[in-house]
């Protein structure tokens, strides 16, 4: 009987994996990520500012818009209300820290609706930007001019002096300054307007403890006190009527 041989086992053999395709090397992968970050911080044109510098430089930008969005008025570029409360009451913490007066000044442009009206929005616009470059002038870059709301504008004025006449006196002569940059007619496009304002004034002492708002609703007050005198005046909250400039 014939007998039948078993087939030859195949022998397994090792499979090798196959190649990668990359052929980086730790070391030439390591000289490619050092060579990327000195072209990331080198000089450029000879400049000696880093890409680290210029980053900076971007997030300072950054943080000054921001900052000006959250406590500046879009249109006329004065102070907002978040503003100046925080003017207000660094002004009152002041005053009980030195001994000396300060003073919220509201200025409210008389009769500016019909100006709008008449003008034009965009003519109104320009009117409020102007009155805001006139009284920033008027009163220097070292005083708190804000835009309240609508054509209401508030100054806040620190050291008026130890006593409340003397800190009365100075607040109404930068009254007055404001009152004679309205004297020039405004010109917007087409036409141009003259323009008159009331305004109120508060005083602060230095034993007041006071919150910002009410010292803000109390110089609404005098405001709208001048305004039903016939406007172009100021009054006081403590003194009443101080002067009428028509």
């Amino acid at each position: 009987m014939e007998s039948i041989s078993a087939p030859p086992r195949r022998t397994a053999t090792a499979r090798t994996k196959p190649q990668s395709r990359r052929s980086d090397t730790p070391s030439l992968q390591t000289d490619r990520m050092q060579y990327v970050a000195d072209e990331a911080f080198s000089p450029l044109d000879g400049d000696h500012n880093t890409a680290f510098g210029r980053l900076l430089s971007a997030h300072s930008a950054l943080q000054k818009k921001l900052a000006q969005l959250t406590f500046a008025d879009t249109l006329t570029g004065l102070k907002n209300r978040a503003a100046l409360l925080i003017s207000l009451q660094r002004a009152i913490d002041k005053s009980q820290e030195t001994h000396s007066y300060a003073a919220v000044l509201l200025v409210d442009i008389d009769d500016f609706k019909s100006h709008n009206v008449h003008l034009g929005h965009l003519a109104g616009d320009m009117l409020l930007q102007q009155s805001a470059r006139r009284m920033r002038e008027a009163v220097g870059p070292d005083v708190a001019v804000a835009r309240l709301f609508a054509d209401k504008f508030v100054i806040v004025l620190e050291d008026l002096g130890p006593t409340c006449e003397a800190a009365s006196a100075r607040a109404q002569h930068i009254a007055s300054c404001i009152s004679n940059c309205y004297a020039a007619p405004f010109d917007t496009n087409d036409s141009s307007a003259h323009l008159t304002v009331s305004m109120g004034l508060c005083l602060i002492g230095q034993q007041d403890s006071i919150s910002t708002d009410v010292l803000i609703d109390r110089a609404e007050l005098v405001t709208d006190n001048a305004k039903e005198a016939g406007g172009n005046c100021l009054f006081s909250f403590e003194f009443g009527a101080l002067e009428h400039t028509a």
